[in-house]
């Protein structure tokens, strides 16, 4: 399980979590029953993804629902298209002087999808306001991206 998982963590930690791993790890706790491994400790894995329902996406993920079912009841989807968002994401900041944002989360209980920004340089000197919009700018970002896979999968998704 470690090699297949490294670094999955919660909080502030030197995360090893790579794109990947995120995907592997919210598909695995989403239908444990079916892997070869969790179908043993399925209720185990329930806890572990009650406690991901409550962070509902993480830092990225932030007031996502609100903003999916706004811009999908104006292309006339209905107010209420995404029922529920839930996942595990992060923001990790100052990694080889650049930062990066991404998710992954679960959409209507059934499909996992994962996204992430790509590293921007921060300068030396940023301030914190600085680093306040790459982040408010990055979160945009993702909820951009997520709207056009929703946009281009509507069909797949059933939405």
């Amino acid at each position: 399980m470690e090699k297949s998982l490294p670094g999955v963590t919660y909080g502030e930690s030197k995360n090893q979590q790579t794109t990947p791993g995120y995907f592997k790890f919210m598909s695995m706790l989403n239908n444990p029953e079916n892997h070869p491994y969790l179908k043993d400790y399925t209720d185990e894995a329930k806890e572990i993804l009650s406690y991901v329902k409550q962070r509902k996406g993480g830092t990225g993920a932030e007031g996502l629902k609100r903003y999916l079912n706004s811009e999908l009841s104006k292309e006339g989807y209905g107010e209420t298209t995404i029922k529920s968002i839930y996942g595990k994401g992060g923001y990790v900041p100052n990694v080889g002087n650049r930062t990066t944002m991404n998710y992954s989360i679960v959409v209507n209980n059934k499909h996992v999808l994962t996204v992430y920004t790509s590293a921007r340089a921060l300068p030396k000197d940023a301030t914190k306001k600085d680093k306040r919009a790459l982040k408010t700018n990055m979160r945009k970002e993702l909820q951009k991206l997520t709207l056009e896979v929703l946009q281009d999968n509507t069909e797949q998704l059933g939405l």
